[in-house]
């Protein structure tokens, strides 16, 4: 809901702003999920799935007081929390951005998610160079220089500054 000019909130996001928009959009992750064949009644039994106060579903499990958050595996928003998991981990691997995203959430088939994560990390396709055929070649000489310079003589190719140097001492004998 878009608020009007005079009930707008100026400066940077506080906590409790971003903690509203996080759980908008598991809930909309959830309720996406709901629909499609991912949560039917056997998952829903299985994890132990249940509303809490704020509309979000828990799994309740053996633990009192500890219920991760249900998030669908095959939602954006998943990918991108184990992505976030991943990042803080500082690359640590699939164990490790696991614990991290199972600390606060459930994410069925989470593993597949987190190894799938780790080994686009370490495949590197998004670090790799370009072909050689394919990087820009700048030219070793910048078109602002005069070609009467001592600078535009030392960079010909084949001599170096100390040769042209010689040559300018013994051209006077």
């Amino acid at each position: 809901m878009k608020r009007s000019k005079e009930n707008r909130r100026l400066g940077p996001l506080e906590e409790g702003e971003i903690e509203k928009q996080v759980k908008f959009w598991i809930k909309r992750a959830q309720r996406t999920a709901e629909g499609t064949e991912n949560l039917d009644r056997a998952d829903r039994m299985q994890l132990n799935l249940q509303l809490n106060s704020e509309g979000l579903l828990e799994c309740r499990g053996r633990i009192q007081g500890q219920y991760p958050i249900y998030l669908p595996d095959c939602h954006t928003l998943t990918e991108k929390i184990v992505n976030e998991g991943h990042l803080r981990t500082l690359h640590g691997g699939t164990g490790a951005t696991m614990t991290q995203v199972r600390e606060r959430y459930w994410v069925p088939r989470q593993r597949r998610l987190a190894r799938d994560r780790t080994r686009d990390a370490v495949d590197g396709s998004e670090l790799k160079p370009l072909q050689p055929h394919r990087q820009a070649s700048y030219p070793l000489i910048s078109p602002k220089v005069p070609k009467h310079s001592k600078l535009w003589e030392s960079t010909l190719p084949g001599r170096s500054s100390i040769e042209s140097r010689r040559n300018k001492r013994e051209k006077p004998t």
